[in-house]
């Protein structure tokens, strides 16, 4: 991979988000009379009407005296002997009208508690299809016209991955296609007039046993280039609540698309066309800062993939070859995957140089973590990124003496030996917008970070401006 413009890559995730959510925004499906929809479910809300009750009718002659009919002087039937008209039902010694279907009597009133349906009893206009999953109604693309979740084929059409249209049900992805057959020429100045690489994939992701993502999409050069590609990730994982993704990335230049590089994301909330959004740095396996992506999850309600650190790997097909060798790159790129993690290429040693004074690096030659200048075979300016399980957080490793590790536990930033649970020697990469550095966060006191703005290393508050507070991972 290389270096990405986030900026640029925020703008174009914005607009074409905005695009599918003018074209293809859908409606709510519709319930059944009397519910509402609230999204996946059908809704009623609770009702009460008065139903005044009237005394119970007794023989002729007698008189209702409450729990009796009575006839002078001396002559009285019981309960048993009073009746309601038609339509009506007596308890004690009073008639009840029956009450409307679905309600329940509750003395001089019919109640209706709240009821809820399932999706499965939505309906949409003839003309229109029903996502159950979302409880949304839209008018289907036709063959061809690109799709979404919020866009969907019609009958008889499926959703192509790769290019992202309707095409056939029985359509196979056989050997004869081409993958300039999925070209879309808009896209195609799109990258030429930003003067950038831009990618438009999707994919899905399972948590099972450690995460696992497999995408596929299509790529524009701004020299006119073009290929498909597929992308596979593996690593930890938290809170991987969706199954289907989309990725909007642009890159500096084509070649840089393909390889192996280390994926560190971090979920955010994003109100998007009901998706969920999250935004990932990306690192070459040398561990240095080389770009930034955005996925958007599918979904009503869905959460963010919120995933630690993963290793991909990325393999392009020319787009004058056979669609059918995008098919057999699959394999290629989960085993480059699993082998970058288990190599645990990003546990390389790296140096940690500081952006304000760009002669000082972290070391601990003397003892003491510091921030000073080095000579070019110290161990100890050296040091090894640890991805933490299931977050988006790392620690910082000494190569020179591995035991060691960077934290602030004792409220001073040092280094030595810790416990596993400490978040105290837990940190995260933050991007410095439109730069290659990076701050350095801590998870257990959150609003410090590494600085050397008095001089020596420390872990504080900062300002936002502070290259003091800035380093470069290399």
């Amino acid at each position: 991979m290389n270096v990405l413009l986030p900026s640029v890559a925020s703008l174009l995730l914005l607009v074409v988000v905005s695009i599918y959510s003018a074209n293809a925004s859908g409606r709510v499906a519709d319930c059944p009379k009397g519910y509402t929809n609230i999204g996946l479910l059908c809704s009623r809300g609770a009702d009460t009407y008065s139903n005044p009750s009237k005394v119970a009718d007794c023989p002729s002659g007698y008189t209702n005296m409450g729990l009796t009919c009575y006839k002078p002087p001396f002559s009285s039937k019981g309960l048993s002997s009073m009746s309601c008209q038609d339509g009506w039902f007596r308890t004690g010694g009073r008639c009840y009208k029956s009450c409307k279907s679905g309600y329940t009597s509750v003395g001089e009133a019919c109640m209706r508690g709240v009821s809820t349906l399932t999706s499965g009893n939505m309906s949409c206009k003839p003309h229109e299809v029903l996502n159950k999953e979302i409880g949304r109604c839209y008018i289907p693309q036709e063959p061809g016209h690109s799709c979404w979740a919020d866009a969907p084929c019609g009958n008889g059409f499926k959703c192509q991955p790769i290019a992202q249209r309707c095409v056939p049900d029985d359509l196979p992805l056989s050997s004869n296609q081409m993958c300039s057959a999925f070209k879309v020429d808009d896209l195609v100045k799109a990258a030429k007039n930003a003067n950038a690489t831009m990618s438009y994939g999707g994919g899905t992701a399972s948590s099972a046993a450690g995460a696992y993502s497999q995408e596929v999409g299509t790529v524009y050069g701004q020299d006119g280039e073009f290929g498909c590609y597929v992308a596979v990730c593996i690593g930890g994982v938290s809170d991987l609540s969706i199954a289907n993704f989309a990725n909007f990335g642009v890159f500096d230049e084509f070649s840089n698309v393909s390889g192996l590089s280390i994926v560190s994301s971090q979920g955010a909330s994003a109100p998007i066309i009901e998706a969920g959004f999250t935004t990932a740095q990306v690192l070459s396996t040398k561990g240095q800062f080389i770009g930034s992506l955005n996925s958007l999850s599918i979904g009503v309600g869905v959460s963010p993939i919120q995933v630690g650190v993963m290793s991909c790997y990325t393999e392009v097909v020319d787009g004058n070859r056979e669609i059918a060798e995008l098919k057999d790159s699959v394999d290629k790129a989960e085993a480059n995957a699993k082998n970058l993690q288990e190599e645990k290429a990003i546990e390389k040693f790296l140096s940690i140089q500081n952006r304000w004074k760009q002669n000082l690096f972290l070391n601990n030659q003397n003892g003491p973590l510091s921030a000073s200048v080095v000579k070019p075979n110290w161990h100890s300016a050296r040091w090894i990124i640890e991805s933490v399980t299931g977050t988006q957080y790392i620690r910082i490793k000494n190569y020179w003496k591995q035991e060691l590790y960077i934290h602030n536990q004792d409220g001073l930033v040092a280094v030595g030996e810790i416990k596993p649970g400490w978040w105290s020697a837990q940190w995260q990469i933050e991007k410095v917008p439109n730069s290659r550095y990076v701050r350095l966060k801590n998870r257990w006191k959150s609003d410090q970070y590494l600085h050397i703005q008095n001089g020596e290393i420390e872990s504080g508050k900062i300002s936002s401006g502070w290259w003091s507070a800035m380093w470069l991972i290399k």
